[in-house]
């Protein structure tokens, strides 16, 4: 698997460059705030950071369930990893 360094320092996997999320319910989320228009760059923007937040998220939920023995991950698991 290929890995390169995000500007955290740390090393990413191909697997967490991969665009995830769809630009359009992005770009929903924003007009829903009140934007009269938005920049393709700026949706791409907050697209990436959602990508981060949930995968850094879904990264401690794992840890929470894997201390615990467990292999499926709960909605306990998520609120914690949240906190």
């Amino acid at each position: 698997m290929e890995m390169d360094i995000c500007s955290c320092g740390r090393e990413m996997s191909s697997l967490e460059k991969e665009e995830i999320l769809p630009l359009s319910p992005v770009y929903r989320l924003i007009k829903k705030a009140g934007a009269e228009a938005v920049e393709k760059e700026a949706i791409k923007l907050l697209r990436d950071y959602l990508e981060r937040l949930g995968l850094r998220t879904s990264e401690r939920a794992v840890e929470l369930a894997k201390q615990e023995g467990r292999k499926t991950i709960n909605a306990i698991d998520i609120i914690l990893a949240t906190v």
